[in-house]
Formats: C-alpha cells, structure tokens, sequence
C-alpha cells in the first residue's frame, strides 16, 4: 500500500520524499523475509533473520543459527556408508526422514526412512523391514541416541551390531543429539 501511495505521488510530481519513504517501509520486511531463503542454517526448520542473514549471531542458539547442521551430514559417515553399502539397495535405514534426507541430499543415493517425517509414521512393520535387510537391502541403520526406543529401535539395536564411532565419526559427538550407527549385515 505504502509503494502505491509513493508511485502515485511521483507520478503526479507532487511528494518525492513519500516514494523514498514506501521504499524505506518496504525494505526492512523484504530483507528479512529474504533472509529466509538466503541465509544458510537449519534447512528442516527454516526461519526468517536478518541478523543470521548479516552473519550476526541473533541469539537463538544452535539450532536456528547458520552453523547448525543435520547429524547424518558428518562427511565421515557419509563416506564410510559409501564405501561400505556393497549391494544394498538402500545406503543407510534411518527412523525418520530428519535423519534419512541429509543422505540422500549428499550422497544422491536412496535412504529408507523407516518411520516416515518424523518418526511416528509406521512407513512399514517390522517384519517387512527384517525382511528386506535378510535380502540384503539394507546394510546399516543409524539411531537418534536421544529419543525413547521404539519398536524400530529396539529391533537394530537387538540384531544389529553397533559400530565404534571413531571409524565414522568426524564430527564432535553432540551430548543433546547424537546417533549412533549400526551394521545389520548378518553374523
């Protein structure tokens, strides 16, 4: 509203000062709506900031801040399920996509995310995944350590043989979030 007010008083040659007063009212919101899009940082959980967009810290901590990134994005990890997949179908198994799409973004592999967006969708039973990792489509699966088990996980950790971090690890473990990788390859 305030633009057209300024593009009607320039055209009538009456008020300049109203078209540099609608811009000025206009650029404060674009930028931080812009800085959405622009400025890097959670991509699961996007946010408008335009101290984050001046690279200045706006204090909302680790995970809306620029240097906040996903736990499967540890270039380390990605290698190592790399090199390791052999024939399975999927690279990694994963309880939801928060942890499953990083993978598939870095790697442009597929990544099964058992449980849906967040986890609480039964994608499929159990038994349908114990099925597919018998057929070797699955390899590994990573765990968020900081969620009560579910079904899901209680199944890895039982048949799965947990995998020592300082062969797929780069990144400083995280106290709050961390996870945890599995090998299901049988025994």
């Amino acid at each position: 509203m305030a633009l057209l007010a300024g593009i009607a008083a320039l055209w009538r040659a009456k008020r300049p000062p109203a078209v540099i007063g609608g811009v000025a009212l206009l650029a404060l919101p674009a930028a931080t709506a812009l800085s959405a899009l622009f400025a890097p940082g959670n991509l699961t959980l996007p946010s408008a900031s335009l101290p984050r967009l001046l690279g200045i810290d706006d204090g909302r901590g680790p995970i809306l801040s620029r240097n906040w990134s996903a736990l499967t994005e540890d270039p380390k990890l990605l290698a190592f399920l790399q090199e390791r997949r052999g024939r399975a179908r999927f690279v990694v198994a994963a309880p939801n996509a928060l942890l499953a799409a990083p993978v598939i973004v870095r790697t442009g592999q597929p990544a099964l995310a058992f449980g849906g967006f967040l986890g609480n969708d039964p994608a499929m039973s159990i038994d349908a995944f114990a099925k597919a990792v018998e057929r070797g489509e699955v390899r590994y699966a990573v765990l968020s350590t900081n969620r009560r088990p579910r079904d899901f996980d209680r199944w890895v950790q039982a048949k799965g043989k947990l995998v020592d971090p300082a062969e797929w690890r780069s990144l400083p473990p995280e106290p709050r979030r961390g996870i945890a990788l599995y090998d299901l390859a049988p025994r």
